[in-house]
């Protein structure tokens, strides 16, 4: 089936939804979407980046840049926060969006209802049932439409200042953690080694992924930096 409606634009009902979809994955992607919380991942991302940041900055300087770390510290929060609000309006947007085309292309929205229940395995009367009872209620319709239509998904999201705040608490532990280890022999290299291990193993495990290759390419991608940051420090001093 093809529409002439303009909101349609002359798109088959199977490319409209996978448009939609593409829209809807974009603007509610989230950190919810690696198998744990918002604002845990939020710090132990921002923990392990600030490892990384500061053990280069003290294997390059050979001490700690306070207000440097600090500033980065913020920064990182501010900005992560920035971005869950920045999230937040774009799915505001797409239920603005979906309203709208509620409101005034029923029909459309009925067609699009029955595309998606019957690639579900739904037929005839059920179908037919089914759709009639989703349109006889705007609000359970509007939720059905994002959800299915476009793959927004409803769960309960950390507000973007608690994301932002656990970013900055992050990286300021990381920073804690990193100044205690640099009175170690090499306290600073092993610290990093380790952070990255830990939480390479703990996300995977979330995330139900193969942890040893996972593992594998983060010491990898760790020591090049290492590497790489060592030759320059050593041309330029």
């Amino acid at each position: 089936m093809v529409y002439s409606d303009r909101h349609i634009k002359e798109k088959t009902v199977v490319e409209h939804l996978a448009k939609a979809r593409q829209k809807g994955y974009l603007a509610s992607v989230e950190l919810h979407n690696f198998g744990f919380s918002s604002k845990l991942f939020s710090f132990i991302d921002s923990f392990r980046d600030g490892v990384i940041v500061f053990a280069l900055i003290f294997l390059s300087l050979g001490k700690m840049v306070w207000p440097l770390a600090v500033g980065f510290a913020l920064w990182r929060g501010l900005k992560i926060t920035l971005q869950g609000f920045m999230r937040l309006e774009r799915l505001h947007f797409l239920i603005k969006e979906e309203k709208y085309e509620i409101d005034h292309h029923r029909d459309e929205e009925r067609e699009e209802l029955m595309a998606i229940y019957e690639a579900k395995g739904f037929k005839g009367p059920l179908l037919e049932e089914v759709v009639a009872t989703l349109m006889a209620d705007d609000n359970r319709l509007l939720q059905v439409m994002l959800e299915e239509e476009m793959g927004v998904s409803f769960e309960t999201l950390d507000h973007p200042a608690v994301i932002g705040f656990m970013a900055t608490l992050g990286t300021l532990v990381s920073l804690a953690l990193l100044n205690s280890l640099s009175y170690l022999p090499y306290g600073v290299i092993i610290g990093s080694l380790s952070v990255m291990i830990l939480t390479s193993i703990y996300e995977t495990k979330k995330q139900k992924l193969p942890s040893f290759q996972n593992l594998i390419w983060s010491i990898a991608s760790l020591l090049f930096v290492f590497t790489i940051a060592y030759f320059i420090n050593q041309l330029v001093t």
